[in-house]
């Protein structure tokens, strides 16, 4: 970017103008870097908790006493 600065008859304020924009992206980046490293910590443990307790749910039915079965003859539990 400073290449086209040398071009410029006027130096000092091509290069005023690019470490103002320097300093306004780096100003503006760092509430959307935190936003972009700390959201997704909370998102992947609910995922991860979804995750398991789905797993435990599915085991669970699939267990052999995990559904009550009715004798239809006498109404009774085996």
């Amino acid at each position: 970017m400073y290449r086209n600065c040398l071009k410029i008859d006027d130096f000092a304020k091509c290069s005023d103008d690019l470490a103002q924009a320097r300093d306004y992206a780096f100003s503006s980046g760092r509430e959307f870097g935190l936003a972009v490293g700390l959201i997704p910590i909370p998102l992947a443990w609910g995922a991860a908790y979804i995750c398991l307790w789905l797993t435990r749910w599915v085991r669970r039915g699939f267990q052999k006493d995990a559904i009550p079965v009715y004798d239809l003859k006498d109404g009774r539990l085996k």
